[in-house]
């Protein structure tokens, strides 16, 4: 941030984003003041939770609820977050158990666990975070969301919002959403991927089933708190958080797990892209975390040069940043699908993109605005992925896809009912 910390914790104060305005200067090992922030985030698994977090100590009020709405834990988390590495821009944080609560749902065994628990943390102070839990039995997930800089309830959030699925092992990766003013009408399109095989060329398939044929959903209103909507279609309720700056986090019951979105008008560009250093978490369908860093170059058109990346250490070399609408692939067996071709029609063929009322704007998914993948992988990561700029800082949020057998292990709670891809990481990377 190109403010000083003093500068900028007067600011949040009177933003009331902060839960302690102290005036505290005093930086930890990541240069970061003590300041307090509260995020909001759902997860891969499609947990909800609020995080509080000062630099030092984490809180967490984590809700798990099952595919039926039926909660399985309530928990209450306290942490100490004394290890940071500078590498990646993350902490690593040890559970209090004894300061922490958990209450069990119906027929649920996962309280017992709670002393195994441990969570790493990354963080844009004021803006993003993201989450890793791991070692708590059968609930190892990665939470992403935001700053309570919310948008109110009773204040629109109408637009055009692209989004990435946060959900492991789901066929539904990318799309765009257009959103009323309180998020009760809703036209969107969703996307997955199609190939006879996991060499074959890949085509865009559509895959908004789910809504009518233009794409149009209704929620019912179940309430607003503190800007965090609850909105209920099916019978399934749903949360939707949306900053000042244009982001959105919103999240479903598990496994169909939340998104995160951007507006379009606050979509990062190639130029934005430039010259940027962001690091953070790539999270594995196996509940594998690594840590990558990218540094970026200059940008050519609709192309971003990447100067330097790795993952866990090991350095990545002739990758690129190429937005959907850059035709040409260098990722090989397979290789990128051409996302500016009229997308396929999905599984029930009377649902086409077509007929979809967003195609007037969009023609294709290649057209969605802020939408990018990295390309040149010599690996099986096949990566797409949104971003923005909020106070000063770049951030990432991708997700990775890749092909799966039937036979193959899904993560927790999904299933792979017929070979095909299916999302295998989620990514988020931030600008320190």
């Amino acid at each position: 941030m190109k403010k000083t910390a003093l500068a900028f914790g007067s600011v949040l104060c009177l933003m009331t984003l902060m839960i302690n305005c102290s005036g505290n200067k005093d930086l930890n090992a990541a240069g970061r003041n003590g300041f307090t922030y509260i995020y909001t985030t759902s997860s891969t698994k499609g947990d909800f939770a609020d995080w509080t977090f000062n630099g030092t100590d984490l809180r967490g009020d984590w809700q798990s609820l099952d595919a039926n709405g039926v909660i399985n834990f309530s928990l209450s988390v306290q942490a100490a977050c004394p290890n940071y590495n500078a590498t990646y821009n993350y902490y690593t944080c040890t559970v209090n158990s004894a300061s922490s609560t958990c209450a069990e749902g119906p027929g649920a065994d996962n309280c017992s666990s709670l002393s195994t628990l441990s969570l790493k943390v990354l963080e844009s102070p004021g803006s993003s975070i993201s989450v890793q839990a791991s070692g708590f039995t059968n609930n190892q997930q990665l939470f992403a969301g935001f700053a309570k800089n919310v948008v109110g309830c009773g204040v629109s959030i109408a637009g055009d919002y692209v989004f990435m699925r946060g959900g492991l092992g789901q066929t539904k990766i990318f799309g765009l959403q257009r959103v009323d003013a309180d998020f009760l009408s809703v036209n969107v399109a969703e996307f997955g991927l199609k190939s006879a095989g996991p060499s074959n060329t890949v085509t865009v398939q559509y895959l908004s089933e789910n809504a009518s044929a233009s794409g149009a959903a209704t929620f019912s209103d179940s309430g607003c708190i503190g800007g965090v909507r609850t909105r209920t279609a099916g019978g399934v309720a749903s949360r939707i958080l949306t900053t000042t700056s244009g982001l959105m986090v919103s999240d479903r019951t598990s496994p169909q797990a939340g998104a995160i979105a951007v507006r379009t008008d606050a979509v990062a560009t190639p130029t934005l892209l430039q010259n940027r250093t962001l690091t953070g978490f790539m999270y594995r369908d196996n509940g594998t975390l690594n840590f990558m860093k990218i540094v970026t170059g200059q940008a050519s058109g609709t192309v971003v040069a990447i100067a330097g990346a790795d993952i866990n250490g090991t350095t990545l070399s002739g990758i690129d940043i190429r937005a959907l609408t850059f035709t040409t692939t260098a990722t090989t067996a397979p290789a990128y699908p051409n996302f500016t071709a009229a997308p396929d029609a999905s599984p029930n063929s009377s649902f086409t993109y077509s007929g979809n009322s967003l195609v007037s704007t969009y023609i294709n998914p290649g057209s969605f605005t802020g939408s990018y993948r990295i390309d040149g992988f010599t690996t099986n990561d096949r990566i797409i992925f949104t971003a923005a700029v909020d106070r000063d800082k770049m951030m990432i949020y991708g997700v990775g896809y890749s092909w799966k057998l039937t036979s193959d292990t899904p993560p927790p709670g999904v299933t792979y009912p017929v070979d095909g891809y299916y999302s295998s990481s989620s990514l988020y990377l931030f600008e320190k």
